[in-house]
């Protein structure tokens, strides 16, 4: 025999997390609706912010110093950002 508690909790959070992964989907819609009249200079310039963030975490949290190596690839990503979006404008 199932549980009703147990049943009704399954239920609940599985009913949640739809709503929630419909509120992305929808949220994602939106954005690319937005990201249309984006020109490839902030496209490009958004790619390249990513990356030394992300290498910049990385190397952070390998030598034990995450929230110095987040803020020195922050750093390099916004200088790399404003060198693509000049170079391509």
């Amino acid at each position: 025999m199932i549980n009703n508690g147990f049943f009704l909790y399954w239920f609940n959070t599985l009913v949640n997390q739809i709503v929630i992964l419909i509120s992305i989907i929808g949220f994602i819609e939106r954005t690319m609706e937005k990201n249309k009249n984006k020109s490839k200079s902030d496209t490009a310039g958004g790619l390249v912010f990513v990356g030394p963030l992300m290498i910049g975490l990385g190397l952070g949290i390998y030598y034990n110093q995450t929230a110095v190596g987040l803020l020195v690839g922050l750093g390099v990503g916004f200088i790399l950002f404003g060198l693509v979006k000049a170079i391509m404008k």
